[in-house]
């Protein structure tokens, strides 16, 4: 028997971790490439020598075509690759931009020209590479490019898949699910299954993303199946979404930014200005979004590492919605049942603010002989609204040899806000002045490749997912 070792060498206490925690070879983040090896005139060449070697990262990986010439590089990181052909006999072969994406394979196919002297023929990777002839399933992408240049209104680079065929923006009566919510071809939003690195990101209680990224830098590309995928992904009937983190390169690369929404900039609305309304300037609103990005080689074609931050900051003066609240005769009717520790709460709660019933009334019946409570709309007024938010994202691969490859990433966000005033319990002392709440959600991932074969890699992967949960602070 075969002993397989994986990261020979590396540190006890990291690989205990990524092999004891669980092992998993579906949903894969990474790519591959296949293709056939010929002679100019459609011959197959068996034996010959090729090497795929990464751009960004240095790395290369050997192999030999089979009888028909056929050959495959699974478990690869996703990036730009080049593959060379060597045959004795005919000139060597260089195709270089050879794009490998996430769950995707690259098909690159080498025609070989007779020779009888030493020489090399360097060409770019065609349009063949972009047509999925290794499997069924359709597919699209959005690249580090795309997310980087498209605007991102909620800064989510989920929201790009909106732009691909097939993907449509549900009725709102639809869209009940956490985060972005898409259709897929005429299916439900809940039947979407959400990955990062190809770790589970689903919400399980009323589905959508668990982790809402927020920070496009961080963020490589976004992966997106459609339909006919594979056996590997499972739980949406919809689609499968991979958002793909970025890493670090050889070279050193970074980013500083800041987004700036500032009311000053807005002109008031003419439905708002007299004689139809009396607003003469708008509420006070500031957007500030800012973070940085740093990334690039540890250690030169083997340890890399990427790490970004983002914060972002918000305050306005704007009223807060309307709130439907029971109205004086409401809170009566309230007072008048038997002791109810709910009741107790929301009567607490709402202090002294109280629904107009002149503003949308309505009443609640409750039945069983209890009297009806009356209700009506109030909007709270002189709220300072704020809200404060961070989100770290941290990863690291390292490549031991060429054969080993085993990469860690983090993820975390948190958020300080001023809750909906829906949330009562936070006006037991004054209704007009929401408490923060504070979730926090974070993400971790750590998985290793292990040289099986350099076709048929073996990897293992851990990882956990802690959504956060909107805790309400009242002192």
């Amino acid at each position: 028997m075969k002993t397989v070792k994986c990261l020979n060498g590396f540190p006890s206490f990291l690989l205990a971790f990524v092999i004891l925690t669980g092992t998993s070879a579906a949903q894969t983040s990474k790519g591959a490439i296949a293709g056939t090896v010929k002679d100019v005139s459609g011959g197959l060449v068996p034996g010959a020598s090729i090497t795929v070697t990464s751009t960004a990262l240095g790395a290369s990986r050997e192999l030999v075509s089979d009888d028909q010439g056929q050959f495959r590089v699974d478990a690869l990181l996703p990036g730009t690759y080049k593959i060379k052909v060597s045959v004795p006999g005919f000139s060597d072969l260089e195709i270089a931009n050879v794009e490998v994406r996430s769950a995707a394979t690259a098909t690159v196919n080498a025609a070989l020209e007779v020779s009888g002297r030493t020489e090399t023929v360097v060409v770019s990777a065609g349009v063949e590479q972009e047509l999925q002839t290794q499997s069924g399933d359709l597919s699209g992408n959005i690249t580090r490019t795309e997310v980087a240049e498209l605007p991102i209104g909620n800064l989510n680079p989920i929201t790009l898949v909106l732009t691909l065929p097939g993907v449509n923006q549900p009725a709102t009566r639809d869209d009940f699910t956490n985060g972005v919510g898409f259709s897929v071809n005429g299916t439900r939003p809940r039947g979407n299954n959400f990955l990062i690195d190809g770790q589970s990101n689903n919400d399980l209680s009323i589905s959508g993303q668990a982790f809402q990224p927020g920070n496009p830098e961080a963020i490589a590309e976004v992966k997106i199946v459609t339909n006919s995928y594979s056996a590997e992904f499972g739980k949406g009937g919809g689609s499968v979404t991979n958002v793909v983190t970025r890493g670090g390169t050889n070279d050193f690369h970074g980013a500083a930014w800041d987004l700036v929404r500032n009311s000053a900039l807005k002109a008031v609305d003419a439905s708002d200005k007299a004689p139809a309304g009396n607003i003469d300037k708008k509420p006070v609103e500031v957007n500030n979004t800012f973070g940085f990005s740093f990334g690039g080689p540890a250690v030169k074609n083997r340890l890399f590492f990427f790490g970004t931050a983002q914060w972002d900051r918000f305050r306005s003066t704007a009223s807060d919605r309307a709130v439907r609240l029971p109205t004086e005769a409401g809170v009566a009717a309230l007072k008048s049942l038997p002791a109810n520790p709910r009741v107790d709460a929301l009567l607490s709660g709402m202090g002294d603010l109280r629904g107009d019933p002149n503003v949308s009334r309505s009443t609640i019946g409750l039945g069983f002989g209890r009297p009806p409570v009356e209700t009506g709309l109030v909007t709270p007024s002189g709220i300072s609204q704020f809200s404060n938010a961070y989100e770290t994202s941290v990863r690291g691969d390292y490549l031991p040899t060429n054969a080993d490859t085993l990469s860690v990433r983090y993820l975390q966000s948190n958020q300080t806000f001023a809750p909906d005033t829906r949330s009562v319990c936070c006006h037991r002392r004054q209704p007009t002045r929401p408490r923060p709440a504070r979730p926090r959600s974070s993400a971790a991932t750590a998985s290793c490749r292990a040289p099986g074969s350099v076709s048929t890699p073996l990897s293992r992967r851990a990882a956990q997912t802690r959504p956060g949960n909107s805790r309400t602070w009242c002192r």
